[in-house]
């Protein structure tokens, strides 16, 4: 008794803790959508779903103007060590559909063995479809990035042209000049839906 009077009744020590800034590599990114999940991936030897982990999967967007293209990633870490368990960029030719109304399956890279697999991931239904809309317009997104890549035209030499015909041609130059003011390029409407999305958290 006297032992346990002595040791409580000594001065408290008290600890000093600096704050440390936490670096998620997430600082440039623009998180738009987070979904509290459960994450599967699935064993094609053993042809079954093994649970990855449990907690925030997050959608983020990485855009340098308002005419770049979109370079959009998944992003998860287990609840409690908040281990990395998933970091996946969103490519063209992803695979996404909806398993049922609470799962949504989809392809991504691997931490593992940094290979496409197979995930699942399980969620409440409405978090289920926001995530399913906001990678599917990323996906069709990106496809017509490419599309637009596709059907551009190579660039050809520009022939040397006689100072004589450059007067004669200078009228159509400035008309040109005002149509593509008066008709600026416009990114496609898939972007503009994904600009205009609010941040959306479960």
């Amino acid at each position: 008794m006297e032992s346990a009077a002595a040791y409580t009744s000594r001065p408290k020590l008290k600890y000093e803790l600096d704050q440390v800034d936490v670096v998620t590599g997430e600082e440039a990114e623009r998180n738009v959508l987070q979904v509290n999940a459960k994450l599967f991936v699935f064993n094609k030897e053993k042809q079954v779903w093994t649970e990855r982990g449990h907690g925030y999967l997050r959608l983020n967007d990485t855009a340098t103007s308002i005419n770049a293209p979109f370079r959009s990633r998944l992003v998860m870490r287990n609840h409690g060590n908040l281990k990395l368990i998933l970091n996946s960029k969103i490519f063209d030719g992803m695979k996404i559909e909806r398993a049922n109304r609470k799962c949504v399956r989809i392809t991504a890279t691997d931490l593992v063995d940094d290979g496409v697999k197979i995930f699942l991931v399980q969620a409440g239904v409405k978090d289920a479809g926001r995530l399913h809309a906001a990678i599917h317009h990323r996906l069709i997104a990106l496809k017509s990035q490419r599309v637009q890549k596709q059907e551009q035209p190579s660039p050809k030499p520009q022939a040397k042209e006689d100072p004589s015909t450059q007067l004669l041609t200078s009228d159509s130059e400035d008309e040109e000049d005002d149509e593509t003011m008066l008709y600026p390029s416009k990114i496609s409407d898939h972007h503009q839906w994904i600009r205009q999305q609010p941040v959306l958290y479960s």
